[in-house]
């Protein structure tokens, strides 16, 4: 209907030489209604103003509710284009206009391409702000652990399915960094470990936590995790309190345990004794210890010997770096 109605409107209002202000307006606004790249020109022109995007239909003399059209995706796209360098000055507005654009549905196109470039902007950015991205992607499109919700559309083109995996990689970065700060901190208070994994995190692909349910309570009450711990933490039997945390990095499934008398284990991901993420085949913390696995290395002072690709590692290791 935008082409039909472009073909029609644009000679017309082209030849028009009366005085009546709303056709003198679209007049005016002539190169935003253009079928093939008016949407770009206006979000362009608000970035490059530096107004909100939030004036966009008012910018055209529209009605609010017009933002749901389809061709606000294009000028939302271009704007967030052209201020990808003021990342922190437009997030807020970016995100309204994008609930509003969608109608407050969650993992719509536009709002996965948006977010996910949002998120690639903000690579580099602080904390804090990333604090606030990770935010609103889980607002707008979803935990990065629920592929479906992160799987791109059929009509995106190449650069664009980069940017949403490259997305989908980086939040869960962010979600896996942040586990492990809080899990260090709450469940066991070893900076050690804490400053350790902490070095790995862009290696971790996926993680679980296992433990009692008064623990998922104390997690919930973070405010740094808590709206992704329901999805990655399940409440099972624990003698003493202790809790798992199990994950993926590399070739390997690995657990960490927050009682520092439990050791670390790795397991071949693909080997038949590795236990399993299904938390329906999990009854206890305690059945993912195995005595009878090798260690993973041996010390003889300072010095370490004998590596294997599977086994169990206890944290008693004197002054040496774990």
């Amino acid at each position: 209907s935008f082409t039909t109605l472009s073909n029609f409107l644009l000679p017309k209002i082209e030849g028009y030489a009366g005085s009546r202000a709303i056709f003198q307006e679209i007049k005016n606004n002539l190169n935003y209604f253009n079928e093939r790249n008016g949407d770009l020109t206006l979000g362009a022109n608000l970035a490059i103003s530096k107004r909100s995007i939030l004036d966009a239909t008012k910018f055209l003399s529209l009605p609010d509710q017009w933002i749901t059209y389809r061709y606000f995706s294009g000028v939302i796209n271009a704007y967030l284009e052209k201020s990808k360098n003021r990342i922190e000055d437009i997030i807020d507005d970016v995100s309204v206009i994008l609930e509003k654009h969608s109608n407050s549905t969650r993992a719509t196109r536009i709002n996965k391409l948006i977010v996910s470039k949002i998120i690639c902007f903000s690579i580099e950015s602080s904390e804090i702000l990333q604090n606030k991205v990770k935010d609103v992607a889980f607002r707008l499109v979803g935990d990065p652990g629920i592929p479906s919700l992160w799987r791109p559309h059929e009509n995106f083109n190449r650069e664009e399915i980069e940017y949403i995996n490259k997305a989908r990689f980086i939040l869960n970065e962010w979600i896996t960094r942040q586990f492990i700060n809080v899990f260090f901190e709450k469940c066991i208070n070893d900076r050690r470990r804490k400053m350790f994994w902490l070095k790995f995190s862009k290696k971790i692909t996926s993680f679980k936590v296992f433990g009692p349910s008064h623990l998922r309570r104390i997690l919930k009450r973070d405010n740094r995790i808590s709206e992704y711990v329901d999805g990655r933490f399940y409440a099972v039997h624990s003698s003493g309190d202790v809790s798992a945390f199990m994950f993926l990095l590399g070739e390997h499934k690995m657990i960490e345990f927050s009682n520092p008398g439990y050791a670390f284990y790795a397991y071949k991901a693909n080997s038949s004794s590795a236990p399993s993420f299904d938390p329906k085949f999990v009854s206890s913390v305690d059945d993912f210890r195995d005595g009878n696995m090798p260690r993973l290395v041996l010390r003889s002072g300072n010095h370490l010997h004998s590596y294997s690709n599977e086994g169990r590692l206890e944290h008693r290791d004197g002054g040496m770096p774990w």
